[in-house]
């Protein structure tokens, strides 16, 4: 039985990344498109290509990921940060 749900999931997963490779372009420029591009355009230089250059939602899911490592990070030293490392005297109220 185990073997039969990999299997499915397997075939499912392949079948997805082949359908996201079909997929059409898109109707709403980025803004890489729709904004850089067009400045670049209108001063008389080429738009260069960028730095860190993902396609989709990919940045966006980069950016989350950063922020929930330093947000785990943070939580991890709250305590040695905000409330050991102050000098006495300064945790009460």
């Amino acid at each position: 039985m185990k073997k039969i749900i990999l299997i499915v999931l397997s075939l499912a997963l392949l079948s997805g990344i082949a359908f996201a490779e079909a997929e059409k372009k898109e109707k709403w420029a980025g803004i890489d498109e729709a904004v850089i591009e067009k400045y670049a355009t209108d001063k008389g230089r080429e738009a260069a290509e960028p730095l860190f250059n993902v396609e989709g939602d990919m940045l966006l899911f980069l950016f989350a990921m950063a922020g929930a490592f330093g947000g785990f990070v943070m939580g991890y030293y709250w305590h040695k940060v905000f409330v050991v490392g102050k000098p006495d005297g300064e945790n009460d109220i």
